[in-house]
């Protein structure tokens, strides 16, 4: 979902052509297979607030409310969260973003996204509050949200960019990098806040590395078939998944006696 949206925003809303949303609703007891019954996995339309003409669902939390934006006139995203009973509720944006989209939400109705080009948090009762970069830093960037609605990221200056966890009131709380490294991306968060990502020096060589939820970064060591990884997600089991591009293992050319 995020690589998603980072692309949109990348690539400029402009430059794509959306659908209306809808769910889709699994089989249940005592209705037809999911092969071949007419109810099974039905479609049901993400209703349009008034003046959009299209919509993106991002995500949907374990109550069945639903986020993500649309489209206006001109291509004007604005955020959106449908409801339980799938009603829409356009979320405020900040003073002078004229758009902005929601790519997250938690079990307690938490979301998050941006508002303009500034990241933020909407509240439950769809208060948004910007997350702020770290003192000295110019910009800040929302990677991941918990079940439990605890928000990670980057803080940024140029090409400086460090791991944050987001305090509710929007502040931003630095982690650490491993010992040796400068550079700290933070990309998972479970639900009791261990948080995993990347530590390094060289963009050309991450560090898997997992914070505890006190902030202590602990290093996950990659496997000896990698030399770099690059973490993906962190469950609430606390195992890590990441990827990483193979290194040469050297083979024996000898003939076998």
């Amino acid at each position: 979902m995020s690589i998603g949206m980072r692309a949109l925003r990348s690539a400029g809303a402009a430059t794509i052509a959306l659908a209306t949303a809808c769910t889709l609703t699994p089989a249940t007891a005592g209705s037809a297979s999911a092969d071949t019954g007419p109810t099974a996995n039905a479609a049901a339309d993400l209703p349009l607030p008034p003046g959009a003409t299209s919509s993106y669902p991002a995500a949907i939390n374990d109550n069945g409310v639903i986020v993500g934006y649309t489209n206006g006139p001109n291509n004007q995203m604005s955020p959106v969260r449908w409801n339980p009973d799938r009603s829409p509720t356009t979320l405020p944006l900040l003073p002078g973003d004229p758009m902005g989209y929601v790519e997250a939400i938690s079990d307690d109705g938490t979301a998050a996204g941006w508002s303009g080009s500034h990241t933020v948090r909407w509240a439950p009762d769809g208060t948004v509050t910007q997350l702020q970069p770290l003192p000295g830093d110019t910009s800040a960037d929302f990677r991941a949200m918990s079940r439990t609605g605890i928000a990670v990221g980057e803080s940024a200056l140029g090409g400086t960019h460090h791991a944050v966890k987001w305090r509710p009131d929007g502040q931003a709380v630095q982690l650490a990098p491993l010992k040796g490294d400068t550079l700290t991306f933070a990309l998972s968060v479970n639900s009791s806040g261990t948080v995993a990502g990347v530590s390094f020096s060289d963009y050309n060589a991450y560090h898997p590395v997992k914070w505890n939820p006190d902030g202590t970064p602990v290093p996950l060591d990659p496997t000896s078939a990698y030399s770099t990884a690059w973490v993906v997600q962190i469950n609430d089991a606390g195992t890590v998944l990441a990827r990483g591009p193979c290194r040469p293992v050297a083979r024996s050319t000898s003939p076998a006696p």
